[in-house]
């Protein structure tokens, strides 16, 4: 059985996808995401990573032709249902 994200790696999850749409030529970054979530280092946001990255919710640094953080299919997914959650619609 897989593990489910947390709520805080949801959260993470939708800020990195917010991030994706804002019109940035590049990916996002820890310290971005860092700042939107509100942390206090970017060892929180790296925390979160490494534990969605086993998921297979983020791409590994290695998958990616630029440095920044990316979304899988399955990430996006969790994205809509964190979403629907939020909305009250789960």
């Amino acid at each position: 059985m897989k593990p489910k994200p947390t709520d805080a790696q949801r959260r993470v999850l939708v800020v990195l996808r917010e991030l994706e749409l804002s019109g940035e030529p590049y990916l996002p970054t820890i310290r971005e995401a860092m700042r939107k979530l509100g942390f206090s280092t970017p060892a929180a946001v790296a925390y979160h990573l490494t534990k969605l990255r086993d998921m297979g919710l983020v791409l590994p640094q290695s998958a990616l032709r630029r440095p920044g953080i990316a979304l899988t299919s399955a990430g996006l997914r969790e994205v809509r249902q964190a979403r629907r959650a939020l909305e009250g619609g789960e």
